[in-house]
């Protein structure tokens, strides 16, 4: 049977996953196919083998749209305006966590931010800053204590954390603001 013959209207499955129309696929589970009044299995297996292979190149395609491009390792050093830049050119959310190396706190929350950073790896950036070593950036964001964590949606400045946060509660923030930028 030649798979392209059938009427667009009609939804097609070709090893549980149904076309419905040329570009969009749906993964059909076996309750719904029994279920589902106009499907057609494609009996030549090559033509199966190229349309699942085609159709899993397009799910694979659909999963690695992320909202960043380039997966960063988490607590990455921000050394200027210029690296601040490519991380907001690059992911669309960045979490900025402001310290200073005398701060006790800081050394504290450091472990918990590349942890949550960790959990959501390639969703959002996650980023430390000196304020000694780069106190243009700390007073862009108005920081004024240490430690003090921001979140950018788009390079626009969405949450202001100052202080030190416990591990439930970071993650807490981050999963709003990730799913506020439909990044989760």
């Amino acid at each position: 049977m030649n798979i392209s013959s059938l009427p667009i209207t009609l939804p097609r499955i070709l090893y549980g996953l149904v076309l419905t129309t040329p570009n969009y696929f749906y993964y059909a589970k076996k309750e719904e196919v029994s279920s589902m009044p106009y499907l057609v299995m494609a009996e030549d297996t090559e033509l199966s083998k190229i349309i699942e292979k085609m159709v899993f190149e397009k799910l694979r395609k659909k999963e690695e749209i992320r909202c960043c491009k380039k997966s960063f390792r988490s607590g990455i050093e921000i050394y200027s305006v210029k690296d601040l830049d490519y991380l907001t050119r690059t992911c669309r959310v960045v979490f900025i966590n402001f310290y200073s190396p005398a701060c006790s706190y800081c050394k504290l929350f450091q472990p918990i931010f590349s942890y949550v950073g960790a959990m959501f790896k390639g969703k959002a950036a996650f980023a430390k800053a000196n304020v000694i070593k780069v106190p243009e950036i700390a007073w862009q964001f108005d920081v004024r204590g240490t430690p003090t964590t921001i979140a950018l949606i788009d390079g626009n400045l969405k949450a202001y954390i100052p202080g030190f946060v416990d591990e439930t509660t970071f993650t807490r923030i981050v999963k709003d603001i990730l799913e506020k930028a439909k990044c989760m």
